[in-house]
């Protein structure tokens, strides 16, 4: 796979720099010949054509590149248009995604020919053998997949799958492929599938925070996201806060629907975001290369993520879970703080308040850093085993991303995740940290091999909601079976 460097376009602009000076130091000296002005020129030019006009990085796919070839691609049906359009609209989205497929089929001379069947949770099994199917021939129908997340790890493990590795494209040190997520998938040094700004379910799925800005300055507290681009946006400052948000709005005297609260969590997958929040990692490869719950996991640290978050959760007033009115409340301005994903904040286009998004909280000023993970309905594209011309394949979907990148990324931002009365350029800013920073541990991309309520996804989340102080005795009781299944998971990748 082909690396580029991220400095290369520093390291150009500092050589046109220094070019420039010595040309500058020979003043009108007429023995030493221009040449270096020339370079400088040349360097310049060289440095400016890596970005477009709006200053975004450009590919380094070769401009001659042309297959003058169909591609066919097998993607899920998604609840929002994620693979193409058919035609032009005035749907700003929908727009971005017709003028990158147009792009992408006009720079490589291919076709872009999608074939979409359902591929959710409930039918990835059925996603999945029809994939294979399409494989039993010798060489697949499809140069691409495109699937629902938990359908990549099982055609992987099945042998299915191209090591992405072995070609020249995806270039995954591009910002289109965020680089912690990209670890985060590798399989013994392999990477069988990738996402990033080519799904608009990818960030659709992105799990973070919204913001009642507005209650902020009324509270006459720190913006967040202030703290949060000043790397102070922890924990026990989002628990400060909370606390002053609180007020009985509705004369119940017990914390109910229709009362301010601190933070509303409307959802049990907003939860799993605090585990990858804190740096914690479900599982490790051991020294025999297989998958094994980590000792963090499983030892004091969790105990105290554990305790800690079921405490605050269930004990604090201004804290409020509520699977049934939590994002009515978020909605109508009741809530300082509010757990959220991108597909959340599409029903905040019409509010009357203004807010803001950012990360969740570092769980201690210690962590290294903010950080989330994705709800289970992404997109991860691979590329078949047996595919007709893998290069061609790996080559397209650099292409889809790249244009992505550019088009639809931008669109989302300012359509979908902006609010319609902030222009807070904080937001950008809180975004790019959000896209930027995300785990995807093992338990979660195979955790459709084990019995769910078995699983190590399932056993955190339910602890905290339960406020269940038995973790050390629980996951013990676990343990055996877990490491079991990531046993036969890894034992699946031994010769691939």
């Amino acid at each position: 796979m082909k690396k580029t460097h991220p400095l290369l376009p520093l390291i150009a602009l500092l050589m046109a720099l220094i070019c420039l000076l010595c040309s500058c130091r020979n003043g009108t000296d007429e023995k030493d010949p221009p040449v270096s002005s020339v370079g400088a020129e040349s360097t310049v030019a060289q440095t400016e054509d890596l970005y477009d006009e709006n200053g975004l990085l450009k590919d380094s796919l070769p401009a001659t590149m042309n297959f003058d070839s169909d591609v066919h691609v097998l993607g899920w049906e998604t609840t929002r248009n994620e693979f193409f359009v058919e035609e032009h609209t005035d749907d700003r989205v929908n727009d971005s995604i017709y003028n990158r497929n147009l792009k992408v089929s006009q720079r490589l001379g291919v076709k872009l020919i999608y074939t979409l069947i359902k591929g959710d949770n409930s039918n990835k099994d059925a996603f999945v053998t029809q994939a294979e199917a399409s494989m039993s021939s010798g060489t697949s129908e499809y140069d691409i997949i495109g699937c629902y997340s938990m359908c990549s790890g099982i055609l992987a493990q099945r042998g299915m799958l191209t090591d992405l590795y072995e070609l020249e494209y995806p270039d995954t040190l591009k910002p289109w492929w965020p680089e912690s997520l990209i670890r985060s998938s590798e399989i013994n040094g392999k990477l069988y599938f990738i996402t990033g700004d080519i799904s608009n379910e990818f960030l659709y799925n992105l799990y973070f925070m919204v913001v009642n800005t507005g209650m902020v300055k009324t509270l006459g507290i720190e913006d967040p996201r202030a703290l949060a681009a000043e790397n102070k946006w922890t924990l026990d400052k989002m628990a400060e806060m909370c606390r002053t948000a609180y007020s009985d709005l509705n004369g119940s005297q017990t914390p109910d629907f229709g009362d301010n609260f601190g933070l509303v969590i409307f959802n049990q997958t907003h939860v799993d975001s605090f585990l990858a929040a804190s740096g914690i990692h479900m599982t490790r490869w051991d020294e025999n290369g297989s998958i094994v719950l980590s000792d963090d996991f499983k030892g004091e640290r969790m105990v105290d993520l554990v305790s800690r978050l079921g405490d605050w959760i269930n004990n604090n007033q201004e804290i409020c879970y509520d699977a049934t009115n939590g994002y009515k409340s978020i909605k109508s301005g009741n809530a300082l703080l509010g757990t959220c994903a991108g597909s959340t904040i599409i029903g905040f286009r019409d509010v009357d308040w203004v807010y803001g998004i950012l990360p969740y909280p570092m769980i201690g000023e210690n962590s290294d850093g903010y950080c989330t993970n994705l709800g289970f309905a992404y997109t991860n594209y691979c590329i078949p085993v047996s595919a007709r011309d893998a290069e061609m394949s790996g080559a397209v979907i650099e292409a889809l991303a790249s244009e992505s990148y550019r088009l639809t990324s931008p669109t989302l931002f300012e359509v979908v995740f902006k609010s319609m009365y902030s222009n807070d350029p904080l937001d950008a800013q809180m975004y790019d940290i959000i896209k930027s920073n995300i785990y995807v541990d093992m338990a979660r991309l195979y955790s459709g091999n084990f019995t769910w309520a078995n699983s190590a996804v399932a056993l955190f989340r339910n602890s905290v909601i339960a406020n269940d102080k038995s973790w050390s005795s629980k996951i013990a009781a676990n343990e055996s079976y877990i490491n079991g299944v990531f046993a036969e998971i890894s034992e699946s990748f031994r010769d691939k």
